[in-house]
């Protein structure tokens, strides 16, 4: 399991596939770490749709480290996992034969592309937008 992973399935306790800022506050209690003042700022930023949720797609973006979201090479092997069926685009079944839950993945699609669905091309943008 990478960390990323795993960090966002401790912190989405319910298994909804998705984060809100007063998780991230209640999680950060429990730890007893410091809350950063601009937290809901920072969230806000985070949150595409502000419905007050971020999705585990916007999560692994945000904490995938800019040199591997620059790295064209990263980018294709990472969208070749995605694209079970090799079809060219990563639709909710791809998503679904990796992480599960169909709800969930439609709505990570739905989030980032109006088709519900990423070319490479859409899916290399999408990396570098996070930039």
């Amino acid at each position: 399991t990478r960390p990323e992973a795993l960090a966002f399935r401790m912190l989405d306790w319910h298994g909804y596939g998705e984060l809100s800022l007063s998780v991230l506050e209640k999680d950060l209690r429990l730890r007893e770490a410091e809350i950063p003042e601009n937290l809901d700022q920072l969230f806000e930023s985070m949150d595409l749709l502000r419905e007050g949720y971020m999705s585990y797609l916007t999560f692994l973006s945000v904490t995938l480290p800019a040199e591997a979201r620059k790295n064209e090479n990263m980018c294709r092997t990472a969208f070749r996992v995605f694209d079970r069926d090799m079809d060219g685009f990563i639709d909710t079944s791809d998503l679904t034969s990796v992480f599960g839950n169909e709800q969930v993945c439609r709505g990570i699609l739905q989030e980032v592309s109006a088709e519900e669905c990423l070319s490479w091309e859409a899916f290399r943008n999408l990396m570098r937008e996070a930039l």
